[in-house]
Order: C-alpha cells, then structure tokens, then sequence
C-alpha cells in the first residue's frame, strides 16, 4: 500500500528528505541520490555495508566529484574521528572523546570551541 506522499511524485522525481535528497525509483521506494550516482560512477551497484561519504559535507552536492566510497561504516567513522582529531588540533590518534569526557562541558557533538 502506497503512502500519500507517493502518489504525489513520479518515477524519477526528487525531493529533499531531511538533509539529503531523494529520487523516487519505483511505486513506493525512494533512494538517496548519492547512491545513484555513485553506482554510476562505479559502473556496479553498491555492495551491502559501503558507506557513500560526502567530501565537503554538504549532503545536496551529489557530483560524482565530492563523492567518496568506504567499504564499510567503520571505515567511515574512523576516517570521521581522524578528521575531528585534526580538526580539533588533537595529536592524531588521540581520541576527542576522551578529552570531551576528561573536560566539564555540556553535552554536544564537538569538544573544543566552534567550528
């Protein structure tokens, strides 16, 4: 049974869909347009567990030039801990999470002042 919104669109439209954007591939299936475009810059479909990142962070910018690939969701969440390290003047290597937690600050997602 097919939502509301579904009907809406058709085969091939785009929406946003929180911070991403979203093509509609079938009667109800919507997939991220990252996706797409990677498998096309690949030549294959993705493989369970590959992790499409976007290089400058901005989740709308799908050209095949800011898309990076990780085989899995580790790989993809160390590469984010390294960045965070450097980003942070943290020695890399050292965890950010340790000096957040060793630190009295309120709960939030980065440990050293603003971006």
């Amino acid at each position: 049974m097919s939502r509301p919104i579904d009907r809406l669109y058709e085969i091939g439209s785009e929406r946003l869909d929180g911070d991403r954007v979203v093509v509609k591939v079938g009667k109800c299936w919507w997939r991220p347009r990252s996706h797409i475009v990677m498998e096309e810059k690949l030549g294959r479909p993705l493989q369970k567990g590959e992790v499409v990142h976007h290089i400058d962070e901005d989740k709308t910018n799908d050209s095949p030039e800011n898309l990076q690939l990780f085989p899995t969701k580790g790989a993809h969440t160390r590469y984010h801990v390294k960045y965070l390290d450097l980003r942070w003047g943290l020695n890399p290597g050292q965890r950010w999470i340790r000096v957040y937690k060793a630190q009295s600050y309120a709960p939030g997602p980065f440990p050293l002042g603003n971006k």
